[in-house]
This record gives C-alpha cells, sequence and structure tokens, in this order.
C-alpha cells in the first residue's frame, strides 16, 4: 500500500488538495499508523486568529507550551506566519506527502480545531484549518511575529512577556514587556481567552 501513499502525495498542494484528502481518508481507515508516524512534532501550533492589521497572516499558540501557574496565570508562546507564504511554498515531496497524511488522518479521527469550536464553517474550511496548523508545526517559515503571553483569566487581562519580530527573513528581538490589556470583545485575545480559560 506504499506505492498508494506516495502516488496519492505525489501532487502538488492546490486544487487536487480536497481529494487526495478525502482519499487518503478512505486509506487510513484500513491501515495501521507505522511507528515512524506516531513520532510527533515538539510543537503542536494551534490556529487562534490573524493578525488585525494584515489579513495575510494566520496566528496560532503552542498547545504544549501551555502552562497553568499557581498564581492563576496562563502563559504560552504565538506565532503569526504569511498566509501567502504557506500557499506558494515550494515543499519538498516528503513534506508534502507528510502534511497530507498527518491532515488525512487527523480528519479521519473527527479532530476540530479549537479555532473552529468558535467559527462556524464548511467542512471545506475545516480541511484548509487543519492543513495550516499541520505546515506551522513542519514547515520552516519565519514568523512575522512570535510573542510569549501572560494570560489572567481571572480578570480577563493579557499581556506580552517576550516578542520578536520577523524582519527580511530573520527573526529578532522586539520591545520589553508589555502593560496589561484588557481583552476586548471579538478579538484575537478573546479567541485566546476563551480557549485557553475553558479548555485547559
Amino acid at each position: 500500500m506504499e506505492w498508494l501513499h506516495t502516488a496519492f502525495c505525489s501532487v502538488v498542494i492546490g486544487s487536487h488538495m480536497k481529494c487526495l484528502i478525502i482519499m487518503l481518508c478512505a486509506v487510513l481507515a484500513v491501515i495501521d499508523s507505522s511507528p515512524a508516524a506516531a513520532k510527533t512534532p515538539a510543537s503542536d501550533w494551534k490556529l487562534y486568529g490573524e493578525m488585525p492589521d494584515d489579513g495575510d497572516a494566520l496566528c496560532f499558540y503552542d498547545a504544549k507550551s501551555v502552562a497553568q501557574k499557581t498564581d492563576g496565570h496562563t502563559k504560552f508562546w504565538t506565532k503569526c506566519l504569511s498566509k501567502n507564504a504557506m500557499e506558494k511554498v515550494d515543499v519538498n515531496a516528503k513534506l508534502k506527502s507528510k502534511i497530507l497524511k498527518i491532515t488525512a488522518k487527523k480528519l479521519h479521527q473527527h479532530y476540530l480545531p479549537p479555532y473552529m469550536m468558535m467559527e462556524t464553517g464548511t467542512s471545506d474550511r475545516i480541511d484548509d484549518v487543519i492543513r495550516y496548523e499541520t505546515m506551522a508545526d513542519l514547515g520552516n517559515f519565519v514568523p512575522q511575529s512570535r510573542i510569549f503571553y501572560d494570560l489572567d483569566c481571572a480578570e480577563q487581562v493579557i499581556k506580552e512577556l517576550k516578542t520578536f519580530i520577523g524582519l527580511e527573513g530573520k527573526i529578532t528581538p522586539g520591545d520589553k514587556p508589555s502593560d496589561w490589556e484588557l481583552i476586548a470583545p471579538k478579538t484575537n485575545a478573546a479567541r485566546l481567552l476563551k480557549i485557553l480559560c475553558e479548555t485547559y
């Protein structure tokens, strides 16, 4: 069956992707995962929104970095990546195969991204969100921003502890830690508040 995986995943990510994912779901229903496939990335990036001033950037939080402190605060890393760069990236065949297989496996397991718990959308939209999360895990993209946050669920406030900005293909330290900011409704911070304070 390995030749079937290779054949499916040899098509460039694009217009044929939805078809490939559906076909891979059928294959995964009858094939056991190999030990190599069981390995997971060091980070687990979950989509939570877009940069407010740049609709091209998709923002993710690292679920594996989420740490609830004894003082009631929750600390975690985020990064924002260029959606345009993710769509146009010329990944190698091996990485394409892995992205498609992981996306298909999560769909087969009925994985629902946290972002989709707050946003209405079609199954096609879920496919895209899972694919973006997988690419954020596996792809070597320079973030437009990378921020370490401190979130106070009880007070509904958030602040930046560390910031890094992507410039000319490099990531550089940003400003000093910010002050506490009240979380406004219908913002990226509001989504983080709902996801991290209600599900962790």
